[in-house]
Parts: structure tokens; sequence; C-alpha cells
């Protein structure tokens, strides 16, 4: 069967995933995490759940999601997870390892760990130096189910 989900099914999962409180995906403090790589990952390592290099330095860390962050929505058959208001990472202490060009949501899956849920390329990779501030302006994060 092809992918035949309804739109008001891949809203449902993309919803349940933002909900924290009855999450089986949250990490260990209760919540999704964005989380930044300097390593783009392959089809089949975003297949497999294989996270690329995650940044380091700068006072990086990785970021909570919550939902007053996030929204679901379908146009055209289309059902999206968006960031509703600028998202930032702080500003960096000092430089960060390497350039960003790749984000991750992470999670944790039946108390196995920390997990990639979702992970993609950025559209244009970014070197955040001490005292720039990485950060994804409105509706720049987005996964789509369709």
């Amino acid at each position: 069967m092809a992918n035949n989900a309804t739109d008001s099914l891949e809203e449902k999962i993309l919803t349940g995933i933002l909900d924290h409180a009855n999450n089986p995906f949250s990490v260990t403090d209760g919540t999704l995490k964005l989380r930044l790589y300097s390593t783009i990952p392959s089809a089949s390592d975003i297949e497999a759940g294989t996270e690329g290099t995650v940044i380091t330095g700068g006072s990086y860390a990785d970021k909570a999601l919550t939902t007053t962050e996030m929204e679901v929505n379908t146009t055209s058959g289309v059902t999206k997870l968006r960031n509703k208001i600028e998202i930032s990472f702080g500003e960096a202490d000092a430089d960060y390892s390497a350039e960003v060009k790749a984000v991750g949501i992470i999670g944790n899956i039946n108390g196995a760990g920390v997990v990639p849920l979702f992970m993609g390329a950025l559209t244009t990779a970014r070197t955040v130096s001490d005292g720039d501030t990485f950060k994804f302006a409105i509706n720049a994060l987005e996964v789509t189910l369709s």
C-alpha cells in the first residue's frame, strides 16, 4: 500500500509527538529536543536513525521544543510541523566546533536512549562564531508528512 495516511492521522501523529505530557518519545526531562549537526546524514542514515556528528563548543546545547514554539497544520494534503515563533540556541560564547549543516528532532523511544526522530540538511550551512546566535526564523523549521 502506498502512503495513504489521511490528513487527520498525519496531524494526530505530529501533534502526538509534541504532546510532552503523554509523549512516548520524550527525552528524560519530558521534552523533545532540537540537535544541530556538522554532517548531513544520508537517506539510509535517516531511515536507520543514525545520527551525524553533533555540534560541540561555544556553549552549544540541544534546544528543548515546546508546544508554544511549534504548530501542526495541513494545506493541500500536506501536513507540516513548523515553528510558529523564532527558535534560538542562544549566544555562542566561543566558536562552534564546525559549520552547522543539519538539524534533527531527538527523543527517547521506549527508554532505549536518545535517538533522532526526524533529521534533515539545512538549506544553507552556517558557521557560528563567538558572539553569534544560531536561530530558526518563523516557519523555517519544518517537518512534512504527506
